[in-house]
Formats: C-alpha cells, structure tokens, sequence
C-alpha cells in the first residue's frame, strides 16, 4: 500500500505565514508520523495501531527522532530517552480517535508572508487575529464509506484523507474558529534549563517560529505554530494576542 502523506500550512497563493506541518504513514506498519517540518526533524509524534503478534495494543509517544542530531538532542535522549510525551487518545464514538490537534493563532501569524519553504503544500485561508485555525487528525475504522469526521458546531473542511497498512482510515480536517479568552495575552515562558527549540522560517528575519507541544484534557496531544521572540537569555516570548487591544484595533 502507497503511504499516506499530508502537509499543510497557513497562508494563500504560494505564500506562507506559519510553520509547515506533515502527517504521514509508514509503507509496511500501521504507524502514523507528525512533525513540524521547519523544526529540522528532531521531534516528531508517532502513533503505532495494534500489530499482533508482536504488537498487540495502541502505543503512541512524541519525543527525538531516532535519527535526531546536536549536542541538545544527544544529552536529552542520553539522560532520558527518545520519547517525553505520552498521551491515550480521544475516543469519540466506539472505533473513531482524535489524536492530534494542530492550532494556529491567528494573533501568532508572521507579519508577512514568504514563499512556502516546502514543496507539496496545502495552505489554509488566514484567520483574522482573533481567529485560530485548528488542525485535526482523526484515525478510524477500515471502511469505504464516503464520509469525513466533522465538528458538531462548526464548519469542517477536509485536507486529506488516507490509509495505514492495515486499512484504518486518517483523515486531516481543519475549522476555523473564534480565539478563545483563555488564549489571550502575551506570554513570557522561562525556560528552567537555559534550552528550547525553534526554527526560523526566513533566515535573515530576526523572528522565530516555535512549537509548543502538550497532551489534552480529552486524551489528544496538542501541538501550537507560534511566534516567538527571544528577550533574554533565558527567556522567550511567545506573542499570542491580548484580545481587548486586538478588538480595539480591529473595530
């Protein structure tokens, strides 16, 4: 079977203005990949359907690629391993799971946009700054149903749809929706170790593009595209939106 490959991005006619994200599957396992791709592929997500005899139930971890390089990576996976995240999935009928939410804050897009950096990609419409656009992957049953999971409120759009090895179906769609009040304000994160991870979309531009990453109170893993900005050196700030300025400068 042909493996599965999807990879979106915020922005429109060629251009870019968030981080580009894969979604992929293996050729010969019913495994399921995702990684933000200007990261360098140092860390990804996986997901490992059951394979009986050797693997008879669900695994799932994100952490370091087994192949991941530097001096940061090396001393992470020395001391504790490749994998730092675990998470058990968001079942939402008896054979249907959201796995990964992808979001996109409108208020945490580039200012301008820039070509695309990765060739193959599908870009999402820009939201407004008190928007955000958030990214499903969904894993289901073998079937041949035409059908997509979509949200009960909200308009839901299809970006791709595929196959494990063993039939189960994915799909990636995305909505588009109001940013929520818990999203707002600026935030400054201190980072204990001195360490973190970001990637610069445009060499010559000063900006960062960062990857939050975290499991979900519904049993999904939540990944956030976000703009940064470092101001000390022990410090990043993550630019979010504060939503009373936002709606001032939009009225």
């Amino acid at each position: 079977m042909s493996r599965f490959k999807c990879q979106f991005a915020v922005g429109e006619t060629g251009q870019a203005c968030s981080g580009t994200w894969r979604v992929w599957s293996a050729r010969n396992k019913p495994d399921l990949y995702i990684a933000c791709l200007n990261m360098g592929g140092q860390t990804k997500a996986s997901i490992h359907a059951p394979n009986p005899p050797k693997h008879p139930g669900w695994r799932r971890h994100y952490g370091f690629d087994r192949d991941a390089k530097g001096e940061i990576a090396k001393a992470v996976m020395r001391d504790s391993g490749r994998h730092k995240i675990l998470w058990p999935g968001c079942p939402f009928t008896a054979d249907h799971m959201l796995e990964w939410r992808v979001t996109f804050l409108g208020s945490s897009l580039a200012a301008e946009t820039f070509p695309a950096p990765f060739e193959g990609t599908t870009l999402i419409s820009i939201p407004s700054r008190l928007e955000q656009v958030e990214v499903a992957v969904i894993v289901g049953p073998p079937s041949n149903k035409d059908y997509y999971p979509r949200d009960k409120d909200l308009p839901t759009h299809l970006l791709a749809e595929g196959r494990l090895s063993d039939g189960r179906r994915v799909w990636v769609v995305y909505v588009t929706k109001p940013l929520h009040e818990g999203d707002a304000g600026g935030r400054v994160y201190q980072a204990s170790d001195g360490k973190g991870y970001a990637a610069s979309l445009i060499p010559e531009d000063a900006s960062l593009r960062a990857a939050a990453v975290g499991p979900q109170a519904d049993g999904s893993l939540g990944f956030w595209d976000l703009h940064a900005e470092r101001q000390g050196p022990r410090q990043v700030r993550i630019d979010t939106v504060n939503l009373a300025q936002a709606k001032k400068r939009e009225a």
